[in-house]
């Protein structure tokens, strides 16, 4: 496990082909917790993960497009990132997508370099390039 690895959440993104139609005017957005990559995809509830605090931080709005074609439903996050605080989060290890409209978290993405190892908002800014990889498409 590393930066970058991404998880989809189950039964989560089975049903979003099944209701995606209902999700398009849902908002969402991007929450930065501790728990390690290998905990983190085995939960399967937002009250499972423990979102950081510290400094400014807060869980940032994520757009994310809708697109289907072909029998696949596919959503696209938008990037989303946090500025260096010297006061924010040392203890990142992952950034969830949520949909927080209906309480639903999407995908986990691993945001330390060993799957363990957090990541500090104190000495670097944060990103999650979803551009690069998070993609959630279902048949």
């Amino acid at each position: 496990m590393a930066r970058g690895d991404q998880e989809n959440l189950n039964p989560v993104s089975e049903q979003m082909g099944l209701v995606a139609e209902d999700w398009t005017t849902d908002a969402f957005e991007v929450q930065l917790v501790s728990d390690d990559y290998a905990s983190a995809i085995g939960f399967s509830a937002l009250v499972d993960f423990t979102e950081v605090s510290g400094g400014v931080y807060a869980a940032k709005a994520c757009p994310v497009t809708w697109t289907r074609s072909g029998g696949k439903t596919t959503l696209q996050a938008s990037d989303v990132s946090w500025a260096q605080d010297g006061a924010g989060p040392q203890d990142v290890r992952c950034a969830i997508l949520v949909n927080t409209t209906a309480v639903a978290v999407l995908t986990v993405v691993d945001m330390t370099l060993d799957g363990t190892t957090p990541i500090d908002n104190q000495v670097a800014p944060i990103s999650v390039n979803y551009s690069l990889s998070a993609t959630i498409e279902v048949e």
